[in-house]
């Protein structure tokens, strides 16, 4: 803040008509305690959805409605949320290998084309 001022004082130093004023404003942030986001604005979340874990008040179809049917749809997206981390991990580990210098078949192919590279065996095999 220092050299600004230094800098609007030695620019105007010269002019006694040219006075730079600089003002600071400040924004206020307004927190809304005890309610939670919505996916959509202005509309009420569902009743069946409160306590859940990141619960936004998704369920357009009303899936969630049976609390039988509610404990496996979480328990199929914890499931499907693993396996996408598996996933992730069997992309990163192989491309950090090959950039480490470790040597297999398939070292240095890009996860994109891997369906597409020639293996030892039938890519059937690997990918089904």
């Amino acid at each position: 803040m220092q050299s600004l001022a230094k800098l609007t004082s030695a620019s105007t130093a010269g002019s006694a008509l040219k006075k730079t004023t600089i003002v600071q404003r400040r924004r206020n942030v307004v927190s809304r305690a005890g309610k939670s986001p919505n996916w959509y604005p202005g509309k009420e979340s569902p009743k069946y959805l409160e306590g859940l874990t990141g619960n936004f008040g998704f369920d357009p179809l009303e899936l969630g409605t049976e609390p039988e049917q509610l404990k496996w749809f979480v328990q199929a997206e914890l499931l499907h949320a693993r396996f996408a981390m598996l996933g992730v991990v069997g992309i990163l580990v192989p491309e950090i290998l090959t950039k480490a210098g470790f040597d297999w078949p398939g070292a240095g192919v890009n996860w994109v084309d891997a369906a597409t590279f020639q293996y030892d065996a039938d890519s059937k095999v690997y990918f089904v």
